[in-house]
């Protein structure tokens, strides 16, 4: 039995708890298994493993419940980019910022993440001129971010992959109420926005 699966013990109502999928979550986000897989897979160089193994360092410092510095988090979202680039030669993107807090600014860690690994992961890339677009608007009291792409016409419905599934609880368990992620797709293009108030 995985770690996953012992984690998502049934609970009397033959349901995952919130909590066990929010950790779920977490360590999706943590240890992200494609980029990994993709990265070894493809034998980089000395210069994208070291790239790759500084992700992995700042990432294993995390502790799930203490949040972090939100600008630690857009760069750890910056970087996933590029390694994707490697692990998909198809993969483009685009960042924006639209700044306008002071730097006191925390979030969970792994708390924005998840939108880029889904993009990543499930983008039709090979067909997708504009690429993913991440743009992200701070202030002193909340982030939005939209992370859009290409629908993957082989997904039967792109809004419930296993990344957005688990993500859902942990925003749920570590905001809830104070946070809403919408979720839109047609034939053409997937979009997710997530809004969370921020306590610095």
């Amino acid at each position: 039995m995985t770690i996953i699966n012992k984690l998502l013990r049934k609970t009397g109502d033959d349901r995952p708890s919130t909590d066990a999928e929010a950790k779920c979550s977490f360590l999706m986000t943590q240890y992200d298994q494609w980029i990994m897989g993709s990265l070894l897979e493809k034998e980089c160089l000395t210069a994208e493993m070291k790239k790759f193994q500084e992700f992995l360092k700042c990432c294993s410092k995390w502790q799930e419940h203490k949040p972090y510095s939100i600008h630690q988090e857009l760069q750890l979202m910056k970087k996933y980019l590029q390694l994707a680039q490697v692990a998909d030669e198809h993969i483009k993107y685009k960042f924006s910022l639209t700044n306008h807090s002071s730097e006191g600014q925390v979030v969970y860690p792994g708390a924005l993440l998840p939108l880029i690994q889904n993009a990543c992961q499930y983008g039709y890339h090979k067909v997708d001129k504009r690429g993913v677009q991440v743009q992200v608007s701070l202030s002193d009291s909340s982030c939005n971010l939209s992370v859009s792409h290409k629908a993957n016409p082989y997904l039967k419905d792109a809004r419930k992959t296993d990344i957005l599934h688990y993500y859902k609880s942990r925003l749920l368990r570590c905001y809830g109420e104070e946070h809403s992620l919408v979720l839109n797709s047609n034939t053409n293009t997937f979009r997710a926005t997530l809004f969370l108030k921020l306590n610095a």
